[in-house]
């Protein structure tokens, strides 16, 4: 007798393998997601700060600017001393995936500080964001006269 079709047993493993490669994948697609996050907020804080020392070597503002940096969120500021409850803050929230860690800024501050007019800074050193999930960070170094490399 000639049988055309698939067995049952064929189909269960056609299943099974489409079922590893679909899970392969979106274990891929989540990594790579949180690794765009990461790079994508890199780039934003940087580009934060640098827009922060530009506006006061640019003479935009005559007072220092400012960013403080906490765990999850970091905070742009006018000023030297950061005041939680100024209205003029801008304060921006990490994704839940990235958090800011090993802050090593000279002096054992939180913040970074460029002074007006030449955009230096007493708080250099650097700090890194890191994704738990995907054990990936980047450091972000700032030297004494306010440039960054990473």
């Amino acid at each position: 007798m000639n049988k055309k079709g698939f067995s049952i047993t064929e189909i269960i493993l056609v299943l099974a393998l489409i079922a590893i490669i679909f899970g392969f994948s979106a274990l891929y697609y989540q990594s790579s997601q949180i690794r765009s996050d990461l790079n994508a907020q890199v780039n934003l804080i940087v580009n934060e700060i640098r827009l922060l020392r530009s506006n006061v070597i640019s003479g935009l503002t005559t007072q220092p600017t400012s960013i403080k940096l906490d765990e999850d969120k970091y905070i742009k500021f006018f000023g030297d001393i950061y005041d939680p409850e100024n209205e003029n803050n801008v304060i921006t929230e990490l994704p839940p995936t990235i958090k800011i860690t090993d802050i090593n800024l000279n002096q054992g501050e939180q913040q970074i500080v460029f002074q007006s007019p030449n955009g230096i800074t007493e708080n250099f050193g650097n700090f890194t964001l890191k994704s738990e999930n995907i054990n990936h960070s980047i450091t972000i170094d700032i030297n004494e006269i306010g440039t960054i490399n990473y």
